[in-house]
């Protein structure tokens, strides 16, 4: 299998470890050659070289990057939308997460 350029070069082991953490969300990306992936790494090697010595950002702040361009995507295309009833029948749980005040969920394996 022949591998595609990413920016400023990461080690293999690092992308397994980003899309590892991805896909505890269920998030897969497309391929390599995807332009928000291959955005995503020329945002965390322009972090990486910001640094003395080249520091890579952790898998999990390449993947929070990867989430928020894949947002920042969607809210350009309109797909961020919710439905009028769904913050019309939020449940107390859920209006609770989305203000900040109910701890995370535990993922279980």
């Amino acid at each position: 299998m022949a591998r595609v350029y990413l920016p400023g070069g990461p080690q293999q082991k690092l992308i397994k470890a980003v899309r590892s953490q991805l896909r505890v969300y269920g998030i897969r990306p497309k391929g390599d050659w995807c332009p928000i992936w291959q955005e995503t790494w020329r945002w965390a090697h322009e972090i990486a070289i910001s640094y003395y010595h080249t520091n890579w950002p952790s898998a999990r702040e390449i993947a929070a990057q990867y989430v928020l361009l894949i947002l920042t995507e969607m809210n350009a295309d309109g797909a961020l939308k919710l439905p009028y009833r769904a913050t019309k029948r939020m449940t107390p749980a859920v209006a609770q997460r989305l203000t900040g005040g109910m701890p995370r969920l535990e993922l279980k394996d």
